[in-house]
């Protein structure tokens, strides 16, 4: 009888110990995914303007459609690189409206090689639950992720000659706005100054092989048809993610 009485006694506990560990693992859990699908998780993919998720970052908030000229919001053909959260998939088009060729995308991408500074418009799906843990590491990194622009630094001889010899052209540059750019030039003249601008950066270090002056001028009108806020230097800085502070230069 007292051997019976101890079998169901510790029956129980065992049954006891294993409900608690179940109920621990699943309120961890269910605590997670109320981080993730909940208020916590308020996006689920993230393009970035610049290789190794760097520049402009675009956080995109749920599944859906992104056009250009609406819910788009980067300048066009600008995406570089790309993080997609556990479970998703983003579907990149050449052109607006979502046409032309096209390129799926599922988990982050540091560089989207011949399809850069091609997108126009993009789909999001959700493809499947996300796993908890995957899905808030993935979070975590986006969210610690800084950009780090290059910094032109003075203190080499090579930056502060370059600067000095175009101290000129980057005055001009600095005080020249979108009406410069647009208004009073031909596609001819703006890729003449695209040419100088890209001249002066060689000259500082900074890298743009991925640039010609013609590509490069299209960027620019890609940008200030996104945003006219800033100089045409101030624009050319951002395209290329490099920091405008060292070349604060009085003509």
């Amino acid at each position: 009888m007292k051997n019976s009485i101890m079998r169901s006694v510790l029956g129980l506990a065992l049954l006891l110990a294993v409900s608690l560990a179940c109920f621990v693992r699943d309120a961890h859990s269910s605590g997670l995914a109320r981080a993730i699908n909940g208020t916590g998780m308020d996006y689920v993919a993230v393009a970035y303007t610049q290789p190794n998720f760097q520049g402009l970052a675009w956080k995109i908030p749920r599944a859906g459609n992104y056009d250009l000229g609406g819910s788009f919001e980067l300048p066009n053909d600008s995406i570089v690189s790309i993080g997609v959260a556990p479970g998703y998939s983003v579907t990149l088009y050449q052109n607006e409206g979502f046409a032309g060729r096209r390129m799926t995308v599922q988990g982050d991408t540091p560089d989207l090689g011949k399809q850069s500074y091609w997108a126009s418009s993009l789909k999001v799906q959700k493809k499947s639950m996300m796993g908890p843990r995957a899905a808030a590491e993935w979070r975590r990194f986006h969210n610690e992720n800084k950009n780090e622009p290059f910094f032109a630094d003075p203190g080499v001889a090579r930056v502060a000659k370059s600067i000095e010899v175009h101290g000129k052209e980057i005055a001009l540059f600095q005080r020249a706005e979108v009406d410069t750019w647009y208004g009073v030039t031909s596609d001819r003249q703006r890729v003449v100054m695209s040419d100088a601008l890209l001249k002066i950066f060689s000259d500082c270090g900074v890298d743009v092989y991925r640039w010609e002056p013609d590509t490069f001028a299209q960027m620019m009108n890609n940008y200030f048809d996104w945003s006219s806020e800033l100089s045409v230097w101030g624009m050319a800085c951002l395209i290329l993610n490099v920091d405008p502070e060292p070349f604060n230069v009085e003509e």
